[in-house]
């Protein structure tokens, strides 16, 4: 039995996978043109491992904007390798009550400034 055959997905109303995406083994990285709030793990279908794994030392990353940055030994993997990315995604749900909040919080913010100013 590999490895990706035996992980078990904990899947919620946001697990979102991802299958637009550009790999880059010169850079050790992935880019993802979807939002997204967590990277649950990602998976190289090609080569039957698992790539990034924040509970996994050796598998973890940082995120910058849209792309991981894996601390994944890249060695023997290609950028056309077939990837299986789950992250968790953006509830957009209250997604016009929360811009409407910020709205109000920059209206009152800059009034704050121009008192300053004053």
């Amino acid at each position: 039995m590999s490895y990706i055959q035996s992980i078990t997905i904990p899947a919620s109303n946001n697990t979102k996978f991802i299958t637009e995406y550009s790999f880059n083994t010169t850079k050790g990285s992935v880019k993802i043109d979807e939002r997204f709030n967590t990277i649950l793990y990602i998976a190289n279908l090609t080569t039957d491992d698992v790539i990034y794994n924040p509970l996994h030392k050796g598998r973890g990353g940082s995120v910058e904007r849209d792309t991981i940055f894996l601390d994944y030994p890249m060695t023997g993997l290609s950028d056309s390798d077939k990837l299986l990315i789950a992250v968790q995604g953006v509830d957009d749900s209250n997604l016009e009550a929360d811009t409407e909040a910020i709205k109000k919080e920059i209206k009152y913010l800059n009034k704050q400034i121009s008192k300053i100013r004053q």
